[in-house]
Parts: C-alpha cells; structure tokens; sequence
C-alpha cells in the first residue's frame, strides 16, 4: 500500500515534503557510511533531534494548546514526533541509518489513527500524568528504601505503577493525545515525594502512598462515573482499563495503612498536604 499515495489523497492541502525527507535520508545515509567517526555524528543527529523537538513542543504546546490538533501543521508535527520516537531510542542510531529506516517511512506510521473525545482526550491526558508521577515516586522511595525489609512491597508497588505508566504511554501514542506540559515538571517532583518521604521512614513513606492513592483511587472513580454517563456506548477498553488499575490502587492504599502509614509522625498534616498536592497536579494537567 502506497501510504504517501493515501495521504496527499486525504489531506490534499498537506504540504508534499517526500522528495526534501527523501534527499535528506540520502544525504544522512552517506554521511553515515563514509564517515570514520560515526559516533559522533550520531551524537550530532540525536543534538539537533532533541533540540528540534523541544523547540515544537514549546510551541505547539504553549501556543497552540486545545487546538494543536486542528493546526494545518499538526501532521508534520507529529511526523517529527515519530523521528525522534525512532531515532532517540534506537540502540544504534547509525545502524539504522545504514539499514535506511529513513524519514519517509517513519513520516507515514501513524497518518490514519482514530481520534478520540475531548472526554477521552483529557482522561488520558491527565492519567498519563498520574501514572507517570507515581512511578516517579515510588523510584524516589526505592532510592531510599530499597534495601530495607520494606524494600520488597515498594517494588512490588512500583511494578504495578510502571505497568500503568506503560499503558497510557501507548494509549497517548495510539490516540495522538497531547501530554501535559508539565510532564518534566511531574518527573521531579514525584522522586522528590517519594524521596523526601522515604528519608523521614518507613512509616512516612507508607503515609505518603496512603495519601496518593486517595486521591488516586476518588479520581479514577470520578472518571468511570464521567464515561459512563458520556455515552450510551462508553469506549469498553478505557473502563477495563481505569477499573484495573483503579483496584491497584486501592491495594497500595491498603498496603500503606498494613505497614504503619498512621503511624507515621504528623501523618494527618502531611497526607493532606500531599492530597492537596496531588490534587493540585490533577486539574493544572486537565488544562495544559
């Protein structure tokens, strides 16, 4: 199937790039092949692909926000999106040069997928962002804690939290939903709470998860409410989904009270601060 030949077809205004994607392939698969340093223009590729690309989600992010996907250039944002998927992950970028995943083929992945609600758009949006805290926090926790008794549960805990992370990671790839800009942001912070609780105890680590996953717990409930009430027929994968992990959730929470959470020095003052934090975090990535 001609993918390129279904684009112009479907997006006729869109402007043909192929012949400028194809020479640059070219130019980047030579420069590959004759140069006795590869490595360090791989170094160079990956630069200019990072800086390239943090400079689009600035703008496309900040400027053109609710709208990005209306935008006449949105596909070609994405497009770059897809080079730096495959460039900045690949073990071996100059391999793949060589082997000539070129940018052609990646510009044409992902032209045609489906788009969702702005219901669905901000649930995994926000979502996404939860989950990436909590792994976030629950490695800042392990950092501190991994080698005591508790270090187990933690784990146990955290590789749930990863696999939920992992999910709305695919989700946000499947749907094209825009991640929150606060996403570095939320990357600090939840080590920063989970180490910080971690190096005041046991206890006050098992408080802090107790805290988030309350709100974690109440939010996934108010979110099955919203879909369910949305529509006559509710997306059945996105409720299996938030219910699974909604369940997780309370296990964490119940964990964190089965290991001392209440015990834990000031624990009413600091679970709801944390609560108020999490909180706090939830509506700013329902917005931006």
């Amino acid at each position: 199937m001609d993918t390129h030949l279904l684009t112009r077809t479907a997006f006729p205004d869109l402007p043909d790039k192929r012949a400028e994607y194809e020479e640059f392939d070219k130019r980047c698969i030579q420069r590959v092949q004759q140069s006795e340093s590869a490595d360090y223009f791989d170094v160079f590729v990956l630069w200019l692909v990072d800086v390239g690309l943090n400079l689009f989600r600035i703008y496309y992010q900040l400027l053109v926000a609710d709208n990005w996907k209306n935008h006449p250039n949105y596909f070609g944002c994405d497009n770059y999106f897809q080079c730096e998927k495959h460039i900045r992950f690949s073990s071996n970028p100059s391999k793949m040069l060589r082997n000539r995943v070129t940018f052609v083929q990646i510009k044409n992945v992902r032209l045609f997928n489906q788009r969702v609600s702005p219901l669905t758009d901000e649930i995994i949006r926000v979502d996404h962002a939860g989950e990436l805290g909590a792994d976030r926090i629950y490695a800042g926790q392990m950092a501190i804690l991994g080698k005591t008794e508790v270090g187990p549960t933690i784990k146990h805990m955290w590789e749930q939290e990863k696999e939920h992370r992992r999910q709305f990671e695919e989700l946000i790839n499947r749907y094209r939903v825009r991640p929150t800009v606060m996403t570095p942001v939320w990357n600090v912070a939840g080590f920063l709470l989970g180490a910080g609780s971690a190096l005041l105890g046991e206890k006050a680590a098992m408080a802090c998860t107790v805290a988030v996953e309350t709100v974690i717990v109440e939010h996934y409930n108010d979110q099955l409410r919203q879909i369910m009430e949305a529509s006559p027929t509710p997306d059945k994968e996105l409720l299996e989904i938030i219910t699974k992990f909604r369940d997780e959730e309370q296990e964490h929470h119940d964990t964190g009270i089965d290991h001392g959470a209440e015990q834990a020095p000031f624990y009413k003052a600091l679970t709801e601060v944390i609560k108020l934090g999490c909180k706090t975090a939830i509506a700013i990535s329902k917005k931006i």
